[in-house]
């Protein structure tokens, strides 16, 4: 997609920026698994697949099941390219690095992700995001320090940091797993 004009330049970027945000909204709506936000990410008029569901939502409930086999999560976005191919459909190459907690585990894992993204309105939206290129699976030794232990930095009277705890799709995402498998993911609910 051309148009070298200001107004077409400043299209380009700001349909960039909102194909950036959508994807760092993605990471984060994983790790405080809020199924809902991601289910919202999606476009609403991709079609249903009979295992999971309408659109987004078969989207959300298909990612959330990989979701139930690991306590924590950490993404982090840190290389994109996207290329508009019309003013309303872009392709994306994203990588990314996710950290999962596995019980005594902790599982790094870097991803490169083929995407499809279409406009729909003002807004930009998941037309696909399947195609995830698994770079490389690796034990972290002792995994990240803190925040769940305590550090020595840390005041007595707040030892923990409360990210993603604190986030209400968290619980709400937790409370329809066991305590007993919770307890098989992490050391430090």
């Amino acid at each position: 997609m051309t148009n070298d004009s200001l107004e077409g330049r400043l299209a380009k970027v700001e349909a960039e920026l909102a194909i950036r945000n959508l994807v760092s909204n993605y990471a984060i709506a994983l790790d405080t698994r809020d199924m809902d936000k991601l289910a919202s990410l999606y476009d609403p008029e991709l079609p249903g697949d009979p295992e999971w569901g309408p659109g987004g939502q078969g989207e959300a409930a298909r990612i959330g099941v990989t979701m139930k086999k690991f306590y924590r999560t950490f993404h982090t976005v840190f290389t994109q390219v996207v290329e508009l191919t019309s003013p309303t459909t872009a392709t994306g190459v994203v990588y990314t690095i996710a950290q999962h907690e596995l019980g005594e585990r902790w599982i790094e894992m870097a991803i490169c992700y083929r995407d499809f993204y279409v406009r729909r309105g003002e807004r930009w939206l998941f037309a696909q995001r399947r195609e995830l290129r698994k770079l490389y699976l690796a034990d972290m030794d002792r995994g990240p320090t803190g925040p769940y232990d305590r550090l020595p930095q840390m005041s007595e009277t707040d030892p923990r940091v409360t990210w993603p705890h604190a986030a209400p799709s968290w619980s709400q995402f937790w409370s329809r797993v066991s305590d007993e498998d919770r307890a098989k993911l992490t050391r430090f609910p």
